[in-house]
């Protein structure tokens, strides 16, 4: 029983981490020059790629909850690249490109054999 909630607390990890990384790079990535006036933020409508990352993602999702650090990283760079190529769902693109490279990186140390896929 203790299984499944140590791979939720991964994933919820893995998530934390994610969101703490794309909120720092959309911060760092969106200061302007001092002297600049600041303008209202333009407000964006997602595009419908983005409303169905989870559910493409849904297989890795499953996997890092049932149990597996491996899961969770295969999850997290599964939702970095589906946002990616849906545009950057308003985080930065570079950071999206950062997540899915490492956490990929990570998978990759940690890859069970080819059945696991």
């Amino acid at each position: 029983m203790k299984k499944p909630i140590r791979a939720m607390k991964s994933f919820a990890v893995v998530l934390m981490l994610l969101g703490f990384s794309l909120s720092f790079s959309t911060m760092t990535s969106s200061r302007g020059s001092t002297g600049a006036t600041i303008e209202p933020p333009t407000i964006e409508v997602e595009p419908q790629e983005c409303s169905e990352c989870e559910g493409k993602c849904k297989p890795w999702i499953d996997k890092c909850k049932a149990g597996g650090q491996y899961g969770c990283y295969k999850a997290a760079a599964c939702l970095c690249k589906c946002n990616l190529d849906a545009g950057g769902c308003g985080s930065s693109k570079e950071a999206l490109q950062k997540c899915y490279e490492e956490n990929e990186k990570l998978a990759k140390e940690l890859e069970p054999d080819s059945n696991w896929k």
